[in-house]
């Protein structure tokens, strides 16, 4: 249900405000809907008991009832709870002040408070609220007449046509990303040949070939958010980031919007470190991570998906750099953060975290605790979402079952799960010879002083890695490494 999925979502901070809230005009007795909220934050869920403990002595109507005012009562609260931390909703709120005070013929102080508005709202690019207060302001002007009028409205319906420009060019930019943003997560596999045909056209319109185009900030940041969304889905890492960076360059020079849109700035945070990572900047990753472990989130589910994603990275640096001296650390405070914010950590962030501890225990050659976090992934509930990094974290607990010497289990596993695979959808041409080199080595694993085939297999991979649409896998799942590593004698992270 809509109002238990609501309250589940809830962080103490949004709780403790709630309660506030409801109790700041209520009487000595608990209103009946913060009764029925304690009721469903302490455990009881079953609606029968829920009715008849506040529905008894009442209409078949009151339960019903007091359930949706409670729902409407959180919705309303959520809403002004998070309003605090958004200027966007301070000019709405000085746009709605001005409409008050015109249609009380306050027509000094309501234009003082649209002014207000206008101001905030420039700074913040927020050409809806512009447009709606402009018109207004010219509504006023036309009405009453005030001095130089005629010369005032000529001026704001030039800036009118402006900003109804602007507001398109940057729908026209969103729309483009949006729809490169979708294909980029697709799994890698789907994407055809005739989908690049497709996008290559899409970008030789001049609006997105001319950097001196876009004529607002919002509309540079979806200009260097398509160029570098094009760019690292056919793996042109290089390229891509100089987009990145001009973009995180934007929202460092234009704090108020990074403060108003603090989710986008994140995600704009997080592409360039996925470009520093794929191309081994070290060092520029370092300086990152140390800005990123001092930004405040204004808000909790932020500050959740900051802390989720700081581990992810910093396991990431530690790759990098060669240098795990401490990974025991940065492994302990992920386990913190899955542990105090389990319940709020996004599905997709939870099982990407899980997967990352799995990848680098792996890494280390730690098998039964690498297996543990495979286990504990699949485990979560199960979404439409990331099916492509549960494929590789199958295709990992395959060579974590071969390490520990599960050859019986590993040689049943590997019937079910490669039937179970093409149920899904198609094998890509990683995942078929993934599974033909783990079967040629159960195979043979057991024949006295048989060598495996290693380079073999590490000469057909590192051909699929040369493939535009298969180099993507090794982003989750480097086998060549295992394989260099084993073909040496040597362990995965030895030089």
């Amino acid at each position: 249900m809509a109002l238990f999925a609501l309250i589940a979502s809830l962080n103490g901070p949004e709780k403790t405000y709630f309660r506030k809230q409801a109790l700041a005009f209520a009487g000595e007795k608990l209103p009946a809907y913060l009764e029925l909220f304690d009721a469903i934050i302490k455990g009881v869920s079953d609606e029968d008991l829920l009715r008849k403990r506040f529905g008894q002595g009442r209409s078949n109507s009151y339960y019903p009832t007091l359930r949706r005012y409670l729902y409407d009562q959180l919705l309303k609260s959520l809403s002004e709870y998070h309003q605090k931390y958004s200027r966007k909703a301070e000019a709405e709120q000085s746009l709605k002040n001005a409409g008050v005070l015109f249609d009380r013929k306050l027509y000094e102080a309501g234009l003082a408070e649209l002014k207000r508005a206008q101001k905030l709202a420039y700074k913040l690019e927020y050409f809806s609220l512009l447009i709606e207060s402009l018109r207004l302001e010219s509504k006023i002007l036309g009405l009453h007449l005030r001095s130089g009028w005629l010369k005032q409205k000529k001026e704001i319906n030039g800036e009118l046509q402006r900003l109804i420009g602007l507001q398109e060019q940057e729908a026209w930019y969103f729309n483009l990303y949006d729809h490169l943003y979708s294909l980029s997560r697709q799994e890698p596999g789907l994407r055809k040949p005739e989908h690049l045909e497709e996008l290559n056209r899409m970008m030789k319109d001049p609006r997105i070939q001319l950097a001196s185009k876009p004529g607002s900030i919002r509309a540079r940041l979806l200009f260097n958010g398509i160029h570098y969304t094009f760019l690292s889905m056919q793996g042109k890492y290089r390229q891509a980031y100089s987009f990145s960076r001009e973009n995180l360059r934007l929202w460092r020079t234009n704090p108020l919007l990074r403060q108003d849109r603090f989710k986008d700035f994140l995600s704009s945070f997080f592409n360039h470190l996925n470009r520093c990572y794929h191309l081994k900047k070290a060092t520029e990753m370092r300086e990152l991570l140390n800005e990123l472990s001092l930004l405040t989130p204004p808000k909790a589910s932020s500050a959740t998906l900051l802390a989720v994603r700081r581990c992810l990275y910093e396991l990431n640096y530690l790759e990098l750099s060669g240098n795990y001296s401490e990974f025991e650390e940065v492994s302990s405070l992920a386990q913190k953060v899955l542990e105090k914010q389990c319940d709020s950590i996004p599905l997709a962030e939870h099982r990407l975290l899980l997967y990352n501890l799995a990848w680098h225990h792996f890494l280390r050659e730690e098998f039964d605790r690498a297996l543990t976090y495979c286990i504990r992934l699949e485990s979560l509930s199960s979404g439409s979402k990331q099916i492509y990094l549960l494929r590789f974290a199958r295709l990992l607990m395959l060579i974590l079952h071969f390490e520990l010497g599960n050859y019986q289990l590993l040689d049943n596993i590997l019937h079910t799960h490669q039937a179970s695979l093409k149920r899904k959808g198609s094998l890509s041409s990683f995942e078929s010879l993934f599974l033909q080199m783990l079967r040629e080595f159960v195979s043979k694993v057991d024949l006295y002083n048989t060598p495996l085939p290693y380079a073999k297999y590490l000469d057909s991979f590192e051909a699929l890695r040369r493939n535009s649409f298969e180099k993507q896998a090794f982003q989750y799942l480097d086998i060549s490494r295992w394989l260099k590593a084993r073909q040496a004698g040597k362990k995965i992270l030895d030089k």
